[in-house]
This record gives C-alpha cells, sequence and structure tokens, in this order.
C-alpha cells in the first residue's frame, strides 16, 4: 500500500529544472516529528561533509534550509571565504510534507553544489559559525558566574566528548575572543536555582564522593562549624612522595566565597621546586581545634609526617600543626616576620618609631639575627643588637618587644632552626602564588559567589591542572633542574686540584676546602651526609659532600659505619618512639622516620641514602615484632562489630524529632514511625533552616591586596583634561582622554 501510495506522489510532480537537485523522497514514521525528521537528515548530510545548512526559511508548503554562507556580502565587505561566511553560497536543502488518511511522506530536494567557498579549504573553518549546543552550553556555563578560562576548558571538553579533534574548526573549538563575543550577547542572567547548602552536600555525595576526605555540615542550631577537608587521589599520591620532607600551610578569606570561610592550603614542592596543592580546607570557624580536625584527617589518609611545617604566625596554625605533627619543626615565613616588626615598629600604639635610620637600625638588627647559625650565636648576636637598639631609640620599648615576641621562638625563623633540608624555602611564597593563581587566572579576577562553584573549579580545573603538568614532566615535555649539577661541580674542583687539599678528621668526616675561597674549609660528615657550608640543607647535594665521597670511595665503608652507629643508639636509648613514627637523635642530628613509608626526615633520606635513623627504626620494629609474636591473641567478635557499624535511625547524628521542631506534635503521636527515607527528606528541610551560609560580602571583583598600585597605574594611563570657557565662566567644552568628547559634539551638531 505504500509503494502505490508513494509512486502516485513521484508521479505527480515535475521533473527539477536544476540537474544538480537530487530528490527522494522519504516514508515518516507514526511518532516522528517534523522538526527531529528535519534536523535528523541534516545532522547526516552535514556528518556526509556535504556543508551545514543553518539558515531556515519558510514558504507556504516547502521549509528550505540554506548554507550558512548564503548570505550576500554588503558594504566594504568582498566576499573572501576566509574573512567573512558571507559568500552568496545558492546551495540549500528542501523539505516538502505531504500527507493522506493513512501515511505521512516528506519530498527532500538537495543542492549540495557550493560556490563562493571551498569545503575542502580547512582554513575557512576558522570563521564557521559556532555549533548552536555549544553556544547553549557556553550560555549555560556564562549564567553560573563561571570565567571566561574556565568557559574555554569546558567547551574544548564538551567538543571532545563528542570526538571533534579539528582545533582549526570554530564549529565545536572556540577561541577566547568568540567566548568574549558570546558573552557579550548573553543579555539573560538565569540565577541558580536551589539553596548553596543543599549543593554543597549533594556535590558531596556525587562528583567529590571519592574526594573529600570528610564534609561536616554546617548548623547554627548546634552550634557546628563548616568542615571541607578536599585531597584527590592524584594530591594525595603527591603528598605521600613529597610530604615527609616539607609541607606549606597558609589561608585565604577574600575573593573564594561571599561568606567570608577561611580557604586554606596545603602544599608540597616536588624535586624541582615546584609547588604542588595537595589538600584545601574550607572552615566556616576558624580554630585550633577545626585544624586540628583536618590535618588529623589528612595525616590519617596519607600516613604524614613532616619533618618541617612553614606557616605564618598564626597561633591557631602554630597550635593545631605542633598538636598533630608533635615531633615537626614548625618554620615561620621570614617576609611575614619582617612586616610583623615593622608594622608595630611604625605604627603609634606600637613603637612609633619616625625616624628611617632608627627603623633600619632595627631592621639590620634582625637580618643579623637571621643569618645565626648557632643558637649559642644567636643569643649573643641579641644582647648586641638589643643595646643598640635601645642606644638608638633611647627607650626601651622596641627591645622589650622584640625579646618577648621574637627571641624566644628564635628556632623558628633563624638559621640556627633551619639546618636541614627544607627547599631552601625562607618564605611561605609558594602558597601566596597559588592563592594568586586561583583568584586571577582559575577565577578571572571575579570574586566567587558559591561554594560548590569553587568546588567544582578546584576539583575540575585546579587539580586537573597541576596534574596535567605532571604528566608534561613525566613525559619529558617540561624543563626540569640539573639533578647532576653537583657531580659536575664536585668533578671540576677535583680537576683543580682541590681533592689533595681534604683533610682526615675522623671515621667519615673530612674537611673540604671552599671552592671559591681555598683558604676556607667546610666540615662534611658522611654519616649523617650534612656539610657545614650556606648550600647544605637548601635542596641538592652539595658538591662538598660529593667531593668527599669521591676521594672516600674504596677508603671508608659508610654503609658499615652508619650500622655501627644505629646498634649504638638502639643500646642507649636515644630514640623516642610510637606506633607510627621514631624520633633518632645523635647530639645535634635528629631524625623522625615513618615507619608505613619507610621514610626518614633527615638529609641523608632526602638524598635517597639508608640513613642512621632508618636503620634504628627498622630494629626497633624487629624487636617489637619479635616480642608481640610470642604473645597469644584475642579472637575478634566479627558480628558485634557489623552490627556497631550501622547504627539506627534514632540514633543518627541528626535525631529526626530535633528537625522537625515544628512538628513535635506529630513526632509525639501514636503515627510517629522513623525510617531512612523519611530521615532524608527532614535532614534536607533542617539543612534549609539552620545549614544556610551567611553572606559577608558581596563584591564583584577581586580587591588588589595593595590597592595603591591602582592608582599609581591610573596616573600613568590618565591625560590631562583642556577645557575652553565664555565669559560666564560655564564650560563649554572639553577635550576627553577617551574620545567621549566627540561622541558628544556629534550628538550636539545632530541636535
Amino acid at each position: 500500500m505504500e509503494k502505490h501510495w508513494l509512486k502516485s506522489i513521484e508521479d505527480g510532480l515535475k521533473k527539477e529544472r536544476d540537474p544538480r537537485i537530487k530528490r527522494s523522497f522519504d516514508i515518516l514514521e507514526e511518532n516522528i516529528p517534523e522538526d527531529v525528521f528535519m534536523r535528523n537528515r541534516l545532522d547526516r548530510i552535514n556528518e556526509m561533509e556535504k556543508g551545514r545548512f543553518l539558515y531556515k526559511k519558510k514558504r507556504p508548503n516547502v521549509i528550505q534550509w540554506r548554507c550558512e554562507r548564503s548570505r550576500h556580502s554588503t558594504g566594504s565587505s568582498t566576499g573572501d571565504p576566509m574573512k567573512t561566511r558571507a559568500n552568496s553560497c545558492p546551495a540549500y536543502v528542501s523539505f516538502q510534507f505531504v500527507s493522506s488518511v493513512s501515511f505521512r511522506g516528506c519530498i527532500v530536494r538537495e543542492m549540495c553544489e557550493h560556490s563562493g567557498h571551498d569545503l575542502t579549504n580547512m582554513e575557512e573553518n576558522a570563521i564557521n559559525r559556532i555549533n548552536e549546543d555549544l553556544v547553549e552550553f557556553i550560555h549555560d556555563c556564562i549564567s553560573k558566574g563561571v570565567s571566561n578560562s574556565a568557559i574555554l576548558l569546558k567547551a574544548t571538553d564538551w567538543s571532545q566528548r563528542l570526538g571533534k579533534t579539528n582545533l582549526g574548526d570554530r564549529t565545536y573549538f572556540v577561541t577566547p575572543k568568540d567566548i568574549v563575543g558570546i558573552r557579550r550577547s548573553f543579555n539573560k542572567y538565569i540565577n541558580l536555582d536551589g539553596n548553596d547548602c543543599i549543593s554543597v552536600a549533594k556535590l558531596m555525595k556525587a562528583d567529590l564522593k571519592d574526594s573529600v576526605l570528610l564534609y561536616q555540615p554546617l548548623s547554627h542550631s548546634e552550634d557546628q562549624p563548616l568542615i571541607i577537608v578536599y585531597s584527590s587521589a592524584w594530591q594525595l599520591e603527591q603528598l605521600k612522595k613529597f610530604g615527609g620532607k616539607m609541607i606549606f600551610l597558609d589561608a585565604t578569606y577574600k575573593s573564594v566565597t561571599q561568606y567570608g570561610f577561611a580557604f586554606y592550603a596545603v602544599m608540597v614542592k616536588n624535586d624541582e621546586g615546584k609547588g604542588i596543592p595537595v589538600s584545601f580546607f574550607i572552615l566556616s570557624q576558624e580554630t585550633s581545634s577545626t585544624l586540628e580536625i583536618c590535618l588529623t584527617k589528612l595525616k590519617e589518609a596519607a600516613d604524614l609526617t613532616p619533618r618541617c611545617v612553614m606557616v605564618d604566625r598564626d597561633q591557631k596554625e602554630i597550635k593545631a600543626i605542633k598538636t598533630v605533627f608533635p615531633h615537626a619543626s614548625v618554620l615561620l615565613c621570614w617576609f611575614h616576620v619582617l612586616q610583623a616588626i615593622h608594622r608595630w615598629v611604625v605604627k603609634q600604639d606600637g613603637g612609633h618609631v619616625q625616624d628611617p635610620a632608627v627603623r633600619n637600625i632595627i631592621v639590620q638588627g634582625i637580618f643579623s639575627l637571621k643569618q645565626c647559625r648557632t643558637e649559642r650565636v644567636f643569643h649573643e648576636t641579641a644582647k648586641r643588637v638589643l643595646e643598640q637598639i635601645k642606644t638608638a631609640t633611647g627607650a626601651t620599648r622596641v627591645s622589650k618587644y622584640l625579646r618577648e615576641t621574637w627571641l624566644h621562638c628564635g628556632a623558628m625563623w633563624a638559621n640556627f632552626g633551619r639546618m636541614f633540608f627544607h627547599h631552601q624555602s625562607e618564605t611561605n611564597n609558594a602558597v601566596e602564588r597559588f592563592f594568586n593563581g586561583l583568584k586571577y587566572n582559575f577565577l578571572g579576577g571575579y570574586c566567587n559567589k558559591r561554594l560548590d562553584d569553587l568546588l567544582l573549579i578546584l576539583h575540575n580545573h585546579v587539580v586537573k591542572y597541576y596534574g596535567q603538568l605532571d604528566e608534561l614532566v613525566n613525559a619529558g615535555r617540561a624543563p626540569t633542574k640539573g639533578s647532576q649539577e653537583s657531580v659536575i661541580s664536585a668533578e671540576r674542583m677535583r680537576s683543580h686540584g682541590l681533592d689533595q687539599n681534604i683533610q682526615y678528621l675522623s671515621e667519615a668526616r673530612f674537611s673540604v676546602p671552599s671552592e671559591s675561597k681555598p683558604d676556607v674549609f667546610y666540615e662534611v660528615d658522611l654519616l649523617y651526609s650534612v656539610c657545614q657550608c650556606p648550600v647544605n640543607g637548601q635542596g641538592q647535594k652539595c658538591k662538598h659532600i660529593v667531593l668527599a665521597q669521591m676521594v672516600s670511595d674504596g677508603m671508608i665503608d659508610t654503609a658499615a659505619l652508619r650500622e655501627d652507629t644505629a646498634n649504638m643508639l638502639c643500646a642507649t636509648n636515644s630514640f623516642v618512639s610510637d606506633e607510627t613514627t621514631v624520633m633518632v637523635q645523635n647530639g645535634e642530628n635528629v631524625g623522625i622516620v615513618n615507619l608505613a613509608k619507610q621514610q626518614c626526615s633527615c638529609l641523608a633520606s632526602s638524598y635517597g641514602e639508608v640513613c642512621v635513623c632508618l636503620l634504628v627504626a627498622n630494629k626497633i620494629s624487629e624487636s617489637t615484632l619479635s616480642t608481640t609474636a610470642s604473645q597469644p591473641t584475642t579472637p575478634v567478635d566479627q558480628e558485634n562489630i557489623e552490627t556497631e557499624s550501622e547504627p539506627p535511625v534514632h540514633q543518627a547524628k541528626y535525631c529526626i524529632k530535633d528537625m522537625i521542631y515544628d512538628l513535635r506534635n506529630w513526632c509525639e503521636s501514636e503515627e510517629y514511625q522513623p525510617s531512612l527515607g523519611l530521615y532524608t527528606a527532614v535532614k534536607h528541610t533542617h539543612q534549609l533552616a539552620f545549614g544556610r551560609f551567611k553572606t559577608v560580602f558581596n563584591k564583584r571583583k577581586t580587591e588588589r591586596l595593595h590597592k595603591y598600585r591602582k592608582h599609581i597605574e591610573l596616573s600613568k594611563r590618565r591625560i590631562a583634561n583642556y577645557s575652553k570657557t565664555d565669559h560666564n565662566k560655564r564650560q563649554i567644552q572639553t577635550v576627553h582622554h577617551d574620545g567621549a568628547f566627540k561622541r558628544k559634539r556629534r550628538q550636539r551638531t545632530r541636535k
């Protein structure tokens, strides 16, 4: 029956006048709308690389779709296909729908011979019209407040998921200039639906489920602060790899959310000295107890035992670090130390020192204290500096401030307190640099509003960006620091004959001359890989240690000496151990061993050597295992454990009766029956009522750290305005540097 109806339709059609037109007849299925049929047919034509037909033109009984380059050029345009899409292309595809009592059909006419442009020329694709679905996706990103740089990444991922790979095709791959144009044409701002705190709670159960170590929702009714500890699997891997040597901790408060929450970043440095963010904390209440919770979660997830932690002078951070990592050394950022001292010295309720010469004496004294390499020299220098400051100021106010505030914690900021491997880092600039990149690169200089947007940016862009950098380094595509620099320097010293001047002091201890100052000698201890030169402990193994190892090769068995020293330390109980760590001390040499990772915080271990501390820890663990192996074990009741791991609904953290306070009468009635579904629904309502984030500030752009710099830049660009006045002192003409006068003058002439 269909064939007869189809043949009757075809017999009634006239022959096409244009031989380039290809005509076909299709039978439509019952449930397929006409728009869906046309879209599927046009997509199939596009996939066959016959062109893209976008412009729709309706006639009484025909719907025609013209080529995207069918428009005529106007004005000064020449119709160059490399510059414009107005190429007067005659190609089109038309659809004529016919129907009867039982059937529906469509007559499709295709004229796919293009002119004015070349479909095979890939360079012309750079000005193609952007895909409509991609434009809608970009509109959705703009409505969510995503920055242009983030939209570029999202749009690229969207196109790659469709299998598109040609970066020269503007249809699926946009440029930053295209995004700016789309943003300008987007004249609607669609507010996101839903509450921010509910969106965060949903993210924790979906996209961020495997990356969030701890999520404690905000509850004003129970005085419970918001705590989020984020660390992805890749970040934990980097923390386990590099966190044993040193970590950096700092916080920022502005531009990341509109709620004023504290945003902490934990950073480590890799072997190349590049900073890597390994964890993020988001806290509504910044206290030492909340920081202890975050650091404890991070410690448990990565089995973390850092040798030292770099912070600014925040007592909450210092207290939390000393509680969670009791064996770690706390280092103060040298920049923040100088900044705090300078601010106190110049302010009126502080030192109120107005004479610049006196302020220079104070700063120079602090610098001399910073350079002390032993505690004894530090205290001797402190006495001399305090006397000089007292004489210069004529009072004891500044000296008293320095003594009570800074001298008692000199080990945190002076050189004698950081005579170990610390990446040659004297400041917390690694974290500050990350905050700057987050605010001005990933957020585009605009203040982020919602907390869920911040978490998605961290998850989808920040971590992905640093992971991509790491993959490029592993692939040999990124420049790396030369690991053989110390070896080359030691061979150069040996070629100059400096190895002949090395003096043997005792077992594994040598006196090595300096390359630049032959009269200066540095004491080298191969047992702990320690040298007295300024470079020691700041990064790579120094050239003096390498030269001493070259000279002693075949003469001294360093491994045997370390074994004997470990036995001696075990016999004298020169260690402190717990379940996870062992701290070994031999004079001034201190090392903290992580038993699970078999890593030590000493210099020798950081150079990849089996240190004395690690040998002591292994001997202690072996003796402990042999002792516990002889003790009988008690069987564990697995049934009780499984029962306790799943508490009933009425014993949950948020009791249902507390969450539905307004429905107390119903709760106390006989109809009340707790259930898991009811618990989930009421918890959602309770969080809406008592878990809302309170807006602290609602600014659009990120504030500069130093606002005065903005005025300097504006003054450089500013051009003086010139005005002409009449006798009545009325300004009638003004020349503006931005050309606004020309527009005003045109408006006056038109009037």
